[in-house]
C-alpha cells in the first residue's frame, strides 16, 4: 500500500498587482492557516517519506511552514515546476514515476488540478480541496507505476474551516 497526500497552496495575497500569477506571497492567513494545518498533522506525527512542492512561491512557502510544523528537513523539500499549471495527466505522471522506496508521499501544489487529480484516483465528487486543505489517499498498490484512476480511497480530508 502507499499513501499520497495532497496539500492545496495556503491564501495567498493579491495586493501587489506588478506581482506575476508565479511570485504571489502567501497573505496573512495564508501563513496562519499553514502553521495551523501543520500543527495538525504533527500531532498526527506526520512523516512522509518525501515532500514534493510546486516552486511557486505561495507553495513554496506553504511547504516550508508545514514542514517546520512538523520537523520535516526542509532541505529534502523536491521542486517540481510541473506542477505549476500542472492538469491531471501530468500529476498521474509524477507519481507513476515516483521512487518505490517512498510509500508516504506529499504533493503540494495547485488548483483546478489538485481536485482533479483526488476525484480521479479515488473515485469520488469533491467539489473543491480549499486552500491549505490536505487530502490523504491510500493506495492499494505496490508500485507507483500501478497509479490508475480509480485506485485510492480517501483516508482524511482537512482543511482550515473545516471545524
Amino acid at each position: 500500500m502507499r499513501r499520497l497526500t495532497l496539500i492545496r497552496h495556503a491564501k495567498s495575497s493579491w495586493k501587489d498587482k506588478s506581482l506575476s500569477d508565479f511570485e504571489r506571497p502567501l497573505n496573512k492567513r495564508g501563513r496562519q492557516n499553514a502553521a495551523e494545518m501543520g500543527k495538525r498533522l504533527a500531532e498526527r506525527h506526520f512523516q512522509p517519506d518525501m515532500m514534493i512542492t510546486s516552486p511557486a512561491r505561495r507553495a513554496l512557502a506553504t511547504s516550508w511552514i508545514i514542514a517546520g510544523e512538523v520537523d520535516w528537513p526542509v532541505e529534502r523539500l523536491i521542486l517540481e515546476p510541473r506542477f505549476y499549471e500542472a492538469d491531471v495527466a501530468t500529476l498521474t505522471k509524477v507519481i507513476r514515476n515516483l521512487d518505490d522506496r517512498w510509500r508516504h508521499v506529499v504533493l503540494l501544489g495547485h488548483n483546478p488540478a489538485f481536485t482533479d487529480l483526488a476525484n480521479e484516483l479515488a473515485g469520488t465528487a469533491i467539489e473543491n480541496i480549499p486552500t491549505c486543505g490536505i487530502l490523504e489517499l491510500a493506495l492499494e498498490i505496490e508500485r507507483w507505476s500501478q497509479t490508475e484512476p480509480k485506485s485510492a480511497r480517501v483516508t482524511d480530508f482537512d482543511y482550515p474551516k473545516k471545524d
